[in-house]
C-alpha cells in the first residue's frame, strides 16, 4: 500500500511472506525502516544486515541504489518512506544544517561505521500506528503530511548529532540540489531576502554565503530578476487578475503594483491593463 501526499512524501508499506524475494531499485532519497519478521538485507550487492526481529532497524538509501530482500522466516513487515523532493522543500532544514556544518571527510568515518540504525521504542510505536493504517487503508489525504512532520520530529529527538549524521549520510551529495530546489520552490513567497532566510532556519548572513555560492550572484539580485521575470510572463501569458497577481507576489497595494510594473518592466497603467484584459 502507498499513497501520495501534499508534502512530496510517500508512504508505502510492504508485508512479505516466507520465502519472498523483494528487489527495490531506489528512485528517490529513501528511509526504510523494518518494523518485524527475519530478513537478509542486501545493498549495493553488498549484505549490511540479517535481521532477526527482535529490534527493528532502519537506514537511508540515496537514487540508483539497489535494495534486495530476501525472507527467511516468519513475515517481515517495512515501511519505505520516499521523498519526491528534495528535504529541504518541506520545513526540515535543520537536519540539513546539520549536514552543511560538518565537513564530509568527518561524516564518512562516522558513517563508515555504521549501516542501519535501531528503531527506538517511541518511534517504533509511531511507525507501526503509520504502517497498520496503510494497510488498513485508513487514511485522508493530509496523511503523508502529518505523518512525514512527525517522522522527522521524532527522529530528530530520538538520535543525538552522530547518529544523524549516519542517517543522512546517503543523501549528503544532494544538498546543493536541494539548496537550489528549496530557493526555487519558494522564493515567490516571501519579498525579503531575510524571510526566505529565516523560512529556511538559517541566518542572513549564512543564507546569502550560501547563496552565493551556488548561484554565482547576490539573492536579492536574483531574486529580483526573477520576479520580473515572472510577472511579465504571467502579465502577457496567463489570465490571471490584478488581485491575483498583488497577492502571488506580496505587493502591498494595488498602487505600489502599478509603480513597480512602470519601474521595473517599463509599463504604463495601461500597458499593464491591457495585458491583463487580453
Amino acid at each position: 500500500m502507498d499513497l501520495g501526499s501534499v508534502s512530496d512524501v510517500i508512504f508505502r508499506s510492504y508485508s512479505l511472506e516466507l520465502g519472498t524475494t523483494k528487489d527495490i531499485i531506489v528512485n528517490k532519497n529513501t528511509l526504510i525502516f523494518f518494523l518485524k519478521g527475519n530478513a537478509r538485507i542486501v545493498l549495493n550487492t553488498k549484505c549490511i544486515y540479517s535481521y532477526q526481529g527482535k529490534n527493528g532497524i532502519f537506514f537511508a538509501c540515496k537514487k540508483d541504489d539497489k535494495l534486495s530482500i530476501f525472507v527467511i522466516g516468519t513475515v517481515v513487515e517495512i515501511l519505505i518512506v520516499e521523498f519526491k523532493s528534495p528535504l529541504i522543500v518541506f520545513g526540515y532544514q535543520p537536519i540539513l544544517n546539520i549536514m552543511e556544518d560538518r565537513e564530509k571527510s568527518k561524516i564518512e568515518i562516522v558513517s563508515s561505521n555504521k549501516s542501519f540504525f535501531i528503531i527506538k521504542d517511541l518511534l517504533n510505536d509511531f511507525l507501526r500506528f503509520v504502517f497498520s493504517s496503510l494497510q488498513q487503508n485508513v487514511m485522508c489525504r493530509y496523511f503523508s503530511q502529518f505523518n512525514s512532520a512527525t517522522l522527522f520530529f521524532l527522529l530528530k529527538s530520538l538520535y543525538d548529532k552522530d547518529e544523524l549524521y549516519c542517517i543522512y549520510y546517503p543523501f549528503y551529495d544532494n544538498i546543493g540540489t536541494d539548496f537550489k530546489h528549496f530557493v526555487n520552490m519558494n522564493y515567490k513567497k516571501f519579498y525579503k531576502v531575510k524571510e526566505l532566510a529565516e523560512f529556511g532556519n538559517y541566518s542572513l548572513s549564512k543564507f546569502k554565503r550560501k547563496f552565493n555560492l551556488e548561484f554565482g550572484e547576490p539573492p536579492g539580485k536574483w531574486i529580483n530578476d526573477k520576479r520580473k521575470k515572472d510577472l511579465l510572463n504571467d502579465l502577457m501569458n496567463s489570465k490571471i487578475q490584478v488581485n491575483e497577481l498583488i497577492s502571488l507576489y506580496k505587493f502591498s497595494s494595488i498602487d505600489y503594483f502599478y509603480k513597480y510594473c512602470k519601474r521595473e518592466l517599463n509599463l504604463s497603467l495601461r500597458d499593464v491593463k491591457l495585458l491583463i484584459n487580453k
